[in-house]
């Protein structure tokens, strides 16, 4: 799991109350990495206060001395602990204690009870996310005497901009023509580079600047063919006197892919694949806004399945993750690719459904609601009742979120007449 060469195995921070979520996350993690535990909020600033530093804490938010949210402020304002990862593991789930960890440093937030398979799975992600940011950095340190032994791409040009030295990952990322590597012609390899670049006539300009420059430099490169570099440029120095510029490329096109693919992870419900009911919120104010600009309409489906507490009871978790498995399946089926699916929570979901008034959401509903009855899995039938909420059903002045509340209303009027049924919100 380490980066590094030599590197000592990696340690996480447990910081809870409760010595039963200490015991749960140290045996989930103690077989990959060494544990250390504290039980209040001061215990874990003081662990905090000298090397080595833990690479990564677990924090919960609700302590008895020190909140987790003030725990977190102080280690993100420390220079020294910044960087260190936080993950909140707490049962403030709410989408407000969600977004106030996040904006104030956090890197994930994992609601209790918590899926011992998930945390190890995220824990071991953003490590692996630390990890790559610690390798570039080691990489960039080591740059100047390792032009020909590193694995990026490193050019040297004269302060006209004139090549003078390149290696053979340059010439591999770039795709550069032997003709222009010959020419050695500063046009032909600005002219040949900048247009495998999404925004090459932009950057033009900037480039000209930077032969002139005496600042070291970096900044990210998007190509055409969706890979991502990442640009480090420093002045060469000989005899105290400026003689070109050094540029090195590394590809970063895997690391942010990961960033991307973590951040999917934070966002989707691990059962269903599902959207989980955080990007619900994120997806329900965009669409919101987008319906109000475009006085279009947008309808909200709240879905419960009948009587699940029950179906599990008689048949198990098992069978019933396997008929939440199926509803998922059977709505990314069933509804268009421009409505959003989520898993809301429990056997609870949510549809966003864009560019839809009552009329074609309550037919979209019905629809769904006689195609679950007649759904067999291993045998066996459920019916689910389905709320309906539309814009036009917001007053003025009321937030997005009212949309899910009217919907639920509704939803709990269906339950309230018999289930198995659709009902709008009146």
């Amino acid at each position: 799991m380490n980066s590094l060469p030599g590197a000592k195995q990696q340690t996480i921070l447990i910081v809870d109350d409760e010595p039963q979520n200490i015991h749960l996350l140290g045996q989930t993690l103690k077989d990959e990495y060494h544990i250390l535990v504290a039980t209040s909020g001061q215990q874990a600033l003081d662990k905090m206060a000298a090397k080595p530093y833990p690479d990564l804490i677990l924090l919960d938010v609700l302590m008895p001395d020190i909140n987790g949210f003030d725990i977190c402020k102080k280690v993100k304002n420390t220079p020294a602990t910044r960087d260190i990862p936080i993950i909140f593991v707490t049962a403030k789930d709410s989408a407000a204690d969600e977004k106030e960890g996040l904006e104030i440093g956090a890197v994930d937030f994992i609601a209790k009870p918590f899926n011992n398979a998930i945390v190890l799975a995220r824990v071991r992600a953003h490590l692996s996310l630390q990890n790559q940011k610690s390798q570039i950095k080691h990489n960039e340190a080591l740059l100047k005497a390792t032009l020909e032994a590193t694995k990026d791409g490193i050019a040297v040009f004269n302060t006209k901009g004139k090549l003078l030295l390149l290696n053979q990952n340059f010439i591999d990322m770039w795709h550069f023509p032997e003709t222009v590597l010959k020419s050695q012609d500063k046009e032909q390899f600005l002219a040949y580079g900048l247009s495998q670049l999404v925004d090459g006539d932009a950057r033009r300009p900037r480039i000209d600047l930077l032969w002139q420059s005496d600042n070291t430099e970096s900044d990210l490169l998007k190509l055409k063919d969706g890979r991502i570099f990442s640009r480090y440029s420093e002045p060469l120095i000989q005899d105290d006197k400026k003689v070109g510029r050094v540029v090195s490329y590394t590809d970063i096109s895997e690391q942010k892919k990961l960033e991307t693919q973590l951040r999917e992870l934070s966002l989707t419900d691990p059962l269903t694949g599902l959207y989980n009911r955080r990007k619900l919120n994120e997806i329900l104010h965009d669409e919101v806004d987008r319906a109000k600009r475009y006085e279009h309409q947008i309808a909200v489906l709240m879905i419960d399945i009948d009587h699940f507490k029950a179906f599990n009871d008689s048949y198990g978790h098992d069978q019933g993750d396997r008929i939440l498995k199926n509803m998922a399946q059977s709505m990314k089926k069933h509804f268009r690719n421009v409505d959003w699916c989520c898993r809301f929570g429990g056997e609870e979901f949510s549809v966003i459904m864009p560019d839809s008034d009552l009329p074609g959401a309550l037919d979209a509903a019905e629809r769904f609601r006689c195609l679950i009855a007649e759904m067999n899995c291993d045998g066996l039938h459920i019916t689910i009742s389905i709320g309906v909420s539309v814009l036009s059903h917001l007053s003025e002045n009321e937030l997005p979120e009212e949309l899910i509340s009217l919907a639920d209303k509704a939803l709990y009027s269906a339950k309230a007449q018999g289930r198995n049924q659709v009902q709008v919100y009146r």
